[in-house]
């Protein structure tokens, strides 16, 4: 198990600054302590079980390799600073019998579940769930103040390109990072201290300031306080309907996402009736080669501005949201922390987002990884109850799957199954006939929540 330590180890050195990102994660993480909506995971199940020696040494060539993975977050008289130990966490061995697929699972979802206590264990564990003889599924959880889904794939490789080179009995030869946390964090003050941040800061304050978020009649009322409590449903997009999509996206000029984006701004607009609203968007940071091989937050959120009329097209409002997208992503370096400041919003006003929409590259695959044993990927919870909704369009190698993450204390989950299943309807009305106005496509009842 990881050793509690508390204050500042001698052995460490000095205390690191922290990014934005970072310093507003740790507020939240102070407010509900007990919540997982911030804890990312990842997980792969291996045929046989793995070689215990070689696994546990695979994950300290990984936590030495990357330092937010053996990083406490500690109150430096209200500001946080980084402590980096000079050990990561070790590998966790549980032994859990004859159980069956669905228990595996539950276990290693509650895993993934457990809060983290960033002053005194840190931001990572790894555990190993073994199953007999039979395989074995390897969690790897962070808190999201040390990573994001990009991290999780260099992890991964990382990982699995240590843990066969010491099977083999070899050394792990891994490529040099000419990247550290520190200097993403000194690249960050720079820019802020620098002339766009005037520039940015206007951006964000005229296009947003007097916008409200975007909504979507819910079950229950909103409690006073957060709760951030999460909950996940996902579907597999028709391999039909993605290549629809591709093709649309071709004929209008944009990209598929800005054809995701638009099509929920439209089903936004057809349940609530809203027709100026924010959403969220958490975009990448990672520009250069060097970053692509880190660990670390390289995330920012940048809002969206929907502006749906009742006689808009689906292929105007993919044009528009190409467009927000692209402004959005050129004033991105503002950290969103300082977005929110610029928008002076009252603090009764609430977050200037309550639904978000973001897309994931996951298609780097196992396969190169596989010698003497099978490695595939694992389900696991994640980042769930940040906000009412978060959609993840998440392209892997087997396709396209929509992933609704949401918050329970608003929604039932046959509510947020009728809402998964009309905006897969109306993306495939988007794209077979993007002339067509959003107001003209029939939704069903069925597609309102219940509460409304």
């Amino acid at each position: 198990m990881v050793p509690m330590r508390t204050g500042l180890d001698d052995e460490c050195g000095s205390l690191h600054p922290v990014s934005a990102g970072q310093h507003a994660l740790w507020v939240l993480q102070q407010l509900a302590p007990g919540s997982a909506a911030y804890n990312d995971a990842g997980a792969a199940r291996f045929t046989p079980p793995p070689d215990i020696s070689a696994l546990a040494a695979a994950v300290d060539v990984v936590t030495a390799r990357h330092d937010l993975l053996r990083s406490r977050f500690v109150d430096d008289d209200g500001i946080p600073g980084r402590v980096i130990d000079p050990h990561g966490p070790e590998l966790e061995v549980v032994d859990v019998g004859d159980i069956n697929d669905r228990e595996l699972s539950e276990l290693v979802g509650a895993a993934a579940s457990e809060p983290y206590e960033l002053a005194t264990v840190g931001t990572a564990r790894f555990r190993l769930f073994r199953r007999l003889d039979a395989d074995a599924v390897l969690l790897c959880g962070n808190h999201h103040i040390a990573s994001d889904a990009a991290s999780q794939f260099v992890l991964w490789g990382d990982l699995l390109t240590a843990y066969g080179a010491l099977t083999r009995g070899e050394r792990p030869d891994l490529p040099t990072l000419d990247w550290t946390w520190d200097d993403q964090v000194a690249a960050e003050q720079r820019n802020l201290a620098g002339p766009m941040r005037a520039h940015w800061t206007e951006y964000w304050r005229t296009s947003c300031r007097e916008v409200p978020a975007a909504e979507l009649p819910f079950d229950r009322p909103r409690p006073s306080r957060p709760g951030f409590q999460g909950a996940t449903l996902s579907a597999d997009a028709p391999a039909s309907l993605v290549e629809q999509v591709r093709r649309s996206a071709m004929e209008l000029g944009v990209t598929p996402f800005a054809i995701y984006l638009s099509t929920l701004q439209a089903l936004i607009h057809r349940l609530s009736g809203h027709r100026q609203f924010l959403l969220g968007c958490p975009i990448s940071l990672r520009r250069s080669r060097p970053m692509m091989r880190s660990v670390g937050y390289y995330v920012t959120s940048v809002l969206l501005r929907g502006d749906v009329q009742p006689d808009s097209t689906f292929a105007q409002l993919a044009g528009a949201a190409a467009q927000q997208l692209r402004d959005a992503s050129a004033a991105a370096g503002l950290p969103y922390p300082h977005i929110v400041r610029a928008l002076g919003r009252d603090a009764k006003a609430g977050p200037p987002y309550r639904i978000a929409i973001t897309q994931v590259d996951a298609t780097t695959s196992f396969e190169k990884f596989q010698r003497d044993w099978t490695v595939e990927p694992f389900d696991v919870p994640r980042l769930q109850g940040q906000c009412d909704l978060n959609i993840e369009i998440t392209r892997a190698d087997g396709g396209t799957s929509v992933v609704f993450r949401y918050d329970r204390e608003l929604f039932a989950e046959q509510t947020i199954r009728r809402l998964l299943e009309t905006y897969l309807s109306l993306l495939d009305a988007a794209t077979a006939d993007p002339g067509t106005a959003i107001d003209r496509v029939a939704l069903g009842e069925s597609a309102a929540p219940a509460g409304r």
